[in-house]
């Protein structure tokens, strides 16, 4: 929807009468339904028409919302970093708008002063989350924190948030924590989960106790490091993203997965630094186990044209029955046409589209008469 500087009088005129004490001449359902259309930056220039058009525009400018602190706002001085992150808590506990929260990200990418007492580091924390815990529409709460992890994850320790939450995005460190079930009690509606906790550090984990209390409604869930994987067991978990995956570790994650009570039907693999390891233990321990797979995305370097190693690999992915969708992130030209190949005669019955990427060599492979043809892909850069 188009609005010109014209109509926003006669909108005006339309929504707000000042001789009637303030009361709109237009139903609120109607003014919401007219708002609905309207791109973001005029509905910014529209809140500030009235204070009605400032409340019916309220529920989408509110919907995403991000508190930084970061060293471009605070220098890198700690007591600065401390100082913006209050005033941020105070607007979403205050703002009678902050109602409207749907989408909620918290970056702290500068340090937090430590001062002695209440407000300390642990109380500016603990004021963001009981801040947060009043946002009774959030849907989706990112926390990216590059400082001051495990004490963010300590926060989060026996916090219950609003029962519509349905996605969490986290990247603080589990190590202090004594198990996780402390934190995920107050969030079992959750349906997604990224817990990236390691990317950063990549500390090396050996284990991670799967959740004695499995989330009900896990749909989806992102990870680094099959260890973390255990979060998906006794939870309905059919859409996995696993990075940073050693191959040696192909056995432990195949365990998790078939200890979900759902199909596995979406899987994303890469390895991360762990590409110099021979990637064939996944092929062979892991993959060619996983019947249900419909969707099947990879990154992992090719093999040299005509490996053994790289033959056997693929033929353990030709024997899956279902996959429809193969995304390979490192497939040289070669590998992409003996998948072709090995697609028109004896294997990936069921594959109907694949995208590979590979330098210069990106190509995607579709069905043209029952037959699976590679065509050239064009990416923009």
């Amino acid at each position: 929807m188009v609005v010109s500087a014209s109509m926003y009088s006669g909108l005006y005129a339309g929504a707000y009468d000042e001789q009637e004490e303030g009361h709109p001449r237009l139903p609120y359902d109607v003014l919401y339904s007219v708002f609905s259309y309207v791109d973001f930056d005029t509905l910014k220039m529209l809140s500030s028409l009235s204070s009605v058009c400032r409340k019916c525009t309220a529920h989408r400018l509110w919907r995403s919302f991000t508190i930084s602190v970061d060293k471009g706002l605070t220098g890198g001085i700690a007591i600065h970093g401390a100082s913006h992150l209050l005033r941020m808590v105070k607007l979403i506990r205050d703002e009678v708008r902050a109602e409207h929260i749907q989408v909620l990200r918290i970056r702290i990418y500068a340090p937090i002063d430590n001062a002695a007492g209440d407000w300390g580091l642990k109380g500016r924390i603990n004021s963001l989350y009981d801040a947060i815990q009043g946002l009774s529409a959030l849907y989706c709460l990112q926390l990216d924190t590059v400082v001051h992890r495990e004490e963010f994850a300590h926060g989060l320790m026996g916090r219950s948030f609003a029962p519509g939450l349905e996605m969490c995005i986290f990247n603080v460190s589990s190590l202090p924590v004594e198990g996780l079930d402390d934190i995920f009690e107050g969030m079992r509606g959750l349906r997604s989960l990224r817990w990236t906790n390691d990317h950063y550090k990549r500390r090396t984990i050996q284990e991670v106790q799967p959740l004695a209390k499995p989330l009900p409604s896990l749909n989806e869930l992102v990870v680094y490091g099959a260890q973390y994987a255990a979060l998906m067991r006794g939870s309905p978990v059919s859409h996995l993203t696993v990075h940073s995956l050693n191959p040696s570790h192909s056995s432990m994650l195949l365990a998790h997965i078939q200890a979900s009570t759902s199909p596995l039907v979406h899987l994303q693999l890469d390895f991360g630094l762990t590409q110099v390891v021979k990637p064939l233990p996944v092929f062979r321990d892991l993959l060619q186990h996983l019947s249900s797979l419909l969707y099947l995305e990879i990154m992992v370097d090719p093999w040299p044209d005509g490996s053994n190693e790289g033959v056997q690999c693929l033929a353990y992915l030709a024997t899956l029955p279902k996959v429809e969708e193969f995304v390979w992130k490192g497939a040289s030209c070669y590998w992409q046409k003996h998948i072709c190949s090995v697609a028109n005669t004896s294997g990936f019955t069921n594959l109907q589209h694949g995208t590979f990427l590979y330098r210069v060599d990106n190509r995607s492979l579709v069905r043209e008469d029952g037959l699976a043809v590679l065509k050239d892909l064009y990416l923009c850069s």
